[in-house]
């Protein structure tokens, strides 16, 4: 009898239907029910933000290596070059790091030598010599008989580098560091000079001085001197001024003014050395030191010259 069986089936009814509604609820805040407020998949948290979890490590948490020039580099590497991370900062008055891609150019061997020269001991003009030790572009050890003579060369000045101390042949001696600059090319002026004077023999000639005559100090005890290679007879000084690897050190009187003047405007107007990016670019980078004597060089240059 139909109508006593209709009311037995409508509980089920209602009961799928709610239970239906609450699905649809519980789908719209995301949840799912009987799970324990387990999200729905659509619906779950995306990874974490880099807010929430911490970024790479920086280089400040992880240093790059050093380039202060406290160890030997390892065979088979290279100083960074111009387009490389270098770490240099290039705030004024601090060292920068070259703009060149010269290689590690440090001599690979020295003049074997057994001690400095003592205070009593000098060079003489017209004295053979063998070029040593190389500090930097224009200073470097004369050795005779195994004894080194810390010379300065006359009548040029040489972009000065960075430099290190490290011991050489029982003696700790100070040398560039490789692409550190306190003025533009210092690195590459030691370069070029290895490359003209490492192992050379030497005259040595020294100004208001006969042969046979003791050649003057100057204030830090080098031997004030000009150095002509025995082998053809260059002035290595001019050779130095010539690659643009050197100034006409114009700022004190020397015999070969006229001549390293003539030099260095060749150079500027080759666009050698240095004076690759422009002379008003190099003036730019110049130690505060050497622009406040570089301002008369060109005046002193034609006195010279007269």
């Amino acid at each position: 009898m139909p109508s006593l069986r209709a009311p037995h089936l409508l509980p089920p009814l209602l009961l799928a239907l709610a239970l239906a509604g609450t699905a649809c609820e519980a789908r719209d805040q995301g949840t799912i029910p009987g799970h324990g407020g387990l999200t729905s998949a659509s619906d779950r948290t995306s990874p974490a933000t880099d807010e929430e979890s911490p970024s790479p490590t920086t280089d400040e948490e992880s240093p790059s290596p050093t380039r202060d020039g406290s160890e030997e580099p390892t065979a088979g590497t290279r100083e960074p070059g111009p387009t490389e991370p270098t770490g240099a900062t290039d705030t004024p008055g601090e060292v920068t790091g070259s703009t060149d891609t010269a290689p590690d150019c440090r001599q690979s061997r020295d003049v074997p030598t057994t001690r400095r020269a003592r205070d009593n001991e000098r060079l003489v003009h017209g004295q053979v010599a063998v070029i040593g030790h190389i500090i930097d572009g224009d200073t470097f050890d004369l050795v005779v008989d195994g004894v080194a003579y810390r010379t300065r060369i006359l009548g040029l000045d040489a972009p000065e580098c960075e430099k290190e101390q490290k011991p050489v042949g029982g003696m700790m001696r100070f040398r560039c560091v490789p692409h550190q600059d306190n003025d533009h090319w210092g690195w590459e002026s030691y370069c070029e000079m290895v490359r003209l004077a490492s192992m050379e023999e030497v005259v040595v000639s020294c100004e208001g001085t006969v042969p046979g005559e003791a050649c003057p100090l100057d204030v830090y005890d080098r031997t004030l001197a000009y150095v002509d290679r025995t082998s053809d007879g260059a002035d290595l000084g001019e050779a130095l001024v010539r690659a643009g690897g050197a100034w006409s050190f114009t700022r004190y009187e020397s015999e070969r003014r006229a001549t390293y003047c003539d030099a260095e405007d060749d150079a500027i107007a080759d666009g050698l050395g240095m004076w690759a990016i422009g002379r008003d670019a190099v003036l730019a980078r110049m130690d505060a030191g050497t622009r406040r004597w570089y301002r008369d060089r060109d005046a002193r240059c034609e006195d010279a010259r007269q």
